[in-house]
């Protein structure tokens, strides 16, 4: 079984009547769903980058199991807050 998405999480807060329940920003904000900081994820980017400058280097050569490796660090260390969309994304601005 898999957990809620943040989405989910929210609407069934919603739905519970919660005291914010009519702001979803809010909920949001209390469980920890709130989006990233783009300099904060950029640090955690960063970050990978530095702990595994081979999976690094095999990504700017096309490896894409490389790329997975550094989402996955970097979605550690936001413990688990970042979008990874956004990670694949300022991995590949980065590599150029």
């Amino acid at each position: 079984s898999r957990s809620p998405s943040p989405t989910e999480t929210i609407l069934g807060e919603m739905a519970s009547g919660a005291a914010d329940a009519a702001e979803p920003a809010a909920i949001a904000a209390r469980l920890g769903f709130e989006a990233m900081d783009t300099g904060d994820l950029e640090t955690f980017v960063d970050q990978a980058i530095a702990a595994d400058p081979d999976a690094w280097a095999k990504f700017c050569n096309g490896d894409g199991k490389a790329m997975g490796a550094l989402v996955g660090l970097v979605m550690k260390a936001s413990k688990g807050k970042a979008d990874g969309k956004a990670v694949t994304a300022l991995l590949n601005q980065k590599k150029g």
